[in-house]
């Protein structure tokens, strides 16, 4: 296909689509009757927007129907004002167009989109140019009142992203400003021991005044955090490590030096990652309270949601909720007569409230664990969200974003018990996101598996070392 002129958007937002929806012909759509080949009029079947839409967002999807299979290398598109580059995509039988622009459309602008040059698979061609008309939305942000644009509500997000390693890595930041998702999951960064000098506030600033793919709201920004695990490189460690390529059996006592909370190593292969008992005093004061603990001249903070809300994340990811299904946390608990599924949730809670004290709009999003809303509707009090790994397809723990061995389709069993589970969420009007790790060949099915059970899903490779090469259908 041809492409002609360039679409203008505003950097680092999302790329347009938009779903077809209505027919037209615009005033200058046909060149004589004495052509042979088919009327434009006749031609083109629906296009989105429809022909004199009005406020539409500046962020959305031009697609465009024909009634009969086209040639994709003989059509010229181009839009009237000029709107900065695109990309084009088309359906399987060739008879849908989408046209995907790489940023935002002008607020309250009327555009023209043309079509000419246009051939049919069976030889006959467009008579003439092609044109459908519509207008942009007035607006500058959510609340129309010019200022900075408002979050999108949690329970709107279509679209979410997750990247927990090489956020400092070059161009990592821009890409994730590109993007048109919703709702990004983050490492904060500046936790990394190593990384302590890291602006993550800057980052969450930058993120935070870009657009949502709605075009109108800007993205939620949430901090991802292991609530459940210690991480040995994470600014609170200051005992020994063990080596890291040394995976030490399960039947050798963790190190000396270490503290009594930290009670097992991760069971899924992540090095460095250690369970906790996670109603520790000690546990709870770095993650929530700071108490006994000092800032230092490379760090402004004491705990880990304080670090977050001094950044401005919108809210938190708790990962490693699981944590109360280990079987040595399992020990842990009760050896000091505790129920561990009834200490995840009062840390939650204390994790909310605390929180929320600080930001009242704070978010809070379980990853993991569907079962612990189990006899626990209480659960649901506590958290704005839940986010499911792993349902239909999963992988096996690395780094390495090229690694294609180790994923692999889950039991009918388990996918039918997480799915029982989520359920519950849903039916309490919690929104249900899930990360599902496929490679390419499996990434549509496993779209099309979530999206039919009512989650909000995102399809990627388990490092989470970057933004997914298979984003959703309309992204």
């Amino acid at each position: 296909m041809m492409i002609t002129g360039d679409l203008w958007c505003h950097r680092g937002l999302a790329t347009l689509l938009l779903v077809v929806v209505g027919s037209c012909a615009g005033p200058d759509s046909r060149n004589g009757d004495e052509e042979e080949g088919i009327e434009p009029h006749d031609a083109i079947t629906e296009t989105s927007p429809a022909d004199g839409a009005s406020a539409v967002p500046a962020d959305a999807v031009i697609a465009i129907t024909f009634l009969e299979a086209v040639d994709p290398d003989s059509v010229d598109v181009w839009l009237e004002p000029d709107a900065g580059d695109f990309t084009e995509t088309w359906s399987a039988d060739n008879t849908v167009l989408t046209i995907a622009l790489e940023e935002l459309l002008e607020s309250d602008t009327e555009y023209v989109v043309l079509i000419g040059e246009l051939a049919f698979e069976d030889g006959s061609q467009l008579t003439g140019e092609f044109s459908f008309r519509f207008s942009t939305a007035d607006v500058t942000n959510g609340s129309g009142d010019g200022g900075a644009p408002t979050a999108l509500p949690l329970d709107e997000v279509r679209f979410w992203g997750y990247q927990i390693q090489a956020i400092d890595s070059d161009g990592a930041i821009d890409a994730l400003a590109a993007s048109r998702y919703d709702m990004l999951v983050l490492e904060p960064t500046r936790t990394d021991s190593e990384l302590l000098d890291f602006d993550t506030e800057s980052m969450v600033e930058r993120l935070k005044a870009t657009r949502a793919h709605d075009g109108v709201h800007r993205k939620l920004i949430i901090a991802y955090v292991d609530i459940g695990e210690a991480e040995d490189w994470r600014w609170y460690w200051t005992w020994s490590k063990e080596p890291e390529e040394v995976q030490v059996p399960e039947d050798v006592d963790l190190p000396s030096d270490w503290p009594a909370y930290i009670v097992a190593r991760d069971p899924d292969g992540w090095v460095g990652n250690y369970p906790v008992a996670y109603w520790a005093l000690e546990w709870k004061d770095i993650i929530i309270y700071g108490e006994n603990r000092d800032t230092t001249d490379a760090r402004d903070y004491t705990s880990a949601i304080d670090e977050l809300i001094l950044d401005g994340f919108d809210g938190i990811y708790l990962d490693w909720v699981e944590g109360f299904e280990n079987v040595h946390v399992i020990a842990a608990a009760e050896a000091e007569g505790l129920d561990p599924r009834q200490e995840m949730i009062a840390f939650i809670a204390e994790l909310r409230a605390y929180a929320r004290q600080r930001d009242p709009e704070f978010l809070v999003i379980q990853q993991n664990a569907a079962a612990l809303i189990d006899g626990h509707p209480d659960l649901l009090d506590q958290i704005d969200a839940i986010a499911q790994e792993g349902v239909w397809y999963d992988g096996v723990a690395g780094d390495d974003w090229d690694d294609v061995d180790g994923y692999f389709f889950n039991e009918q069993d388990l996918t039918d018990e997480y799915i029982g589970f989520l359920d519950q969420y849903l039916a309490a009007g919690v929104p249900v996101f899930v990360c599902e790790y496929a490679l390419q060949e499996n990434a549509a099915d496993a779209y099309e598996r979530a999206e039919a059970e009512g989650y909000v899903p995102y399809v990627t490779r388990r490092s989470l070392g970057r933004l997914t090469d298979t984003p959703p259908l309309g992204y």
